[in-house]
């Protein structure tokens, strides 16, 4: 005898969020997402289950309270910040202005071994600044395979807290940059010179003018013959 019941259709592994009486106008929030994650899938996911704010923050991409805060990052993103030196920016912005801080990796390491772009980092580097972040910043790095994946964390950290819509401070203005900070995005707009270099030539005892005429004089013993050459065409060039 062939059944006549209805298959049930599969329904979202996220139960459905609860109604808190509360009405659109009000700042109360589990959740506040970053307005430029809306050009991902997983603020969509995230609205069905949790009471959300939209709002431009400084640090991160969906902050949980004012401890709690994620920062998702595509595999290709994560290794173009990492060639850049935005990531290590972006990491010490983070420790510095919230107690537990969290990247989420969406796509992992074995992106690209699943017929998307080649890896622009070698093995060596990638596991390098996996090292520099979990370590280096005290910042856990958590796998993702796929948005939903991703708003499954998400969505887990809020329960943990079992946490209903409070008001959450949000972090929107960043801090003023420091003189060392300063110094080093200075140093770091000369090709040749990455984070690691920049931050070495920031503890040199001596002023940032002084440290530019050692490397226009050729004083300055990490550079090669062509990197000097770079730097003086910069250094000396008049428009």
């Amino acid at each position: 005898m062939v059944s006549t019941k209805k298959k049930k259709k599969a329904t979202s592994k996220l139960p459905k969020k609860k109604s808190t009486g509360k009405t659109s106008t009000e700042s109360l929030s589990q959740l506040v997402i970053d307005n430029r994650e809306t050009r991902s899938k997983v603020p969509k996911i995230l609205e069905k289950v949790l009471n959300v704010t939209y709002a431009t923050l400084s640090y991160g991409d969906y902050q949980v309270s004012d401890d709690i805060v994620f920062e998702r990052k595509s595999f290709s993103d994560w290794e173009g910040s990492v060639i850049d030196g935005r990531i290590f920016e972006q990491a010490r912005g983070l420790r510095e202005n919230f107690k537990s801080p969290a990247f989420i990796l969406e796509g992992g390491p074995d992106y690209a071994a699943r017929g998307h772009a080649r890896p622009k980092l070698s093995k060596a580097a990638l596991h390098s600044s996996f090292l520099s972040i979990g370590i280096g910043f005290g910042i856990p790095i958590i796998p993702s395979g796929n948005p939903t994946e991703t708003a499954n964390i998400i969505h887990q950290s809020v329960r943990r807290l079992g946490k209903t819509p409070t008001p959450i401070n949000i972090k929107t203005h960043k801090k003023g940059k420091t003189n060392s900070e300063i110094r080093r995005q200075i140093f770091a707009c000369f090709p040749g010179i990455g984070p690691k270099l920049a931050t070495e030539l920031d503890k040199m005892p001596f002023s940032l003018l002084e440290i530019l005429k050692a490397i226009d004089r050729c004083q300055v013993e990490k550079f090669g013959p062509a990197k000097k050459k770079k730097i003086q065409d910069i250094l000396r060039w008049i428009p």
